[in-house]
């Protein structure tokens, strides 16, 4: 499949020049990052709080939801919720 749309620009996660590309219409979850596969509403959210909160990864920061990719995996100080498909020792 060939690609729909590709746009230059950096990722605020892996914070690297890259181009986006989606070789999709649904761009909420296909206008991937090539080197870190975030999509946009992580690396919308990592930009926010990388700009009200510099200071990020000193801070211990919940995530209700995680996915394994972007800023899921990027702060090591994270807590993450209980899950029914994650037993309790995995968080």
């Amino acid at each position: 499949m060939t690609t729909l749309f590709e746009h230059p620009g950096r990722c605020p996660i892996c914070r690297a020049e890259v181009t986006f590309t989606s070789r999709y219409k649904w761009y909420r979850d296909h206008l991937r990052c090539p080197r870190c596969g975030s999509v946009p509403r992580e690396r919308a959210l990592m930009y926010v709080i990388q700009t009200f909160y510099p200071h990020w990864r000193e801070l211990r920061i919940h995530e209700m939801a995680p996915i394994g990719r972007g800023a899921s995996v990027k702060h090591p100080g994270r807590t993450v919720a209980p899950s029914p498909n994650r037993p309790s020792d995995q968080h």
